[in-house]
């Protein structure tokens, strides 16, 4: 895969057109938007539907890597039982870790990727953290 990503697709918010287009261009918006997925349909192509993130946003970097295959999911995980666990142990510091950041968000985190609650000695046992 290539480690870039082209700005492909036009992504315009609904409220967008809602408060900047006037009723006759919000119908012609539509009317295009209809056209492309009748004709879409005609070649036998399905209607996509995409994920959207916002560059600005502070974890777009890491979605796109994720994407773009740098990152495995495991990877990401690791990172934040490491950091649950730096913040539980103060220990494990070796990778520059903000365990600070820990107490509010990489538990919530953790659960959400692993389908299981951050239980310390669990996740030192799951991803081998241990100390050097």
């Amino acid at each position: 895969m290539s480690n870039e990503i082209f700005d492909k697709y036009f992504v315009i918010k609904r409220e967008d057109v809602n408060k900047y287009l006037n009723v006759k261009d919000k119908d012609a918006f539509c009317r295009c938007i209809e056209v492309i997925s009748d004709r879409r349909s005609i070649d036998d192509k399905k209607c996509n539907q995409y994920l959207v993130v916002n560059k600005d946003e502070p974890y777009a970097a890491l979605v796109k890597k994720l994407i773009l295959g740098e990152v495995t999911a495991r990877e990401i995980i690791e990172a934040i039982a490491r950091n649950c666990v730096a913040w539980d142990t103060s220990k494990d510091k070796r990778e520059g870790l903000l365990p600070e950041v820990a107490v509010f968000t990489n538990p919530y985190l953790y659960e959400k990727l692993t389908g299981e609650k951050y239980a310390k000695y669990r996740a030192i046992d799951k991803f081998n953290i241990g100390e050097d």
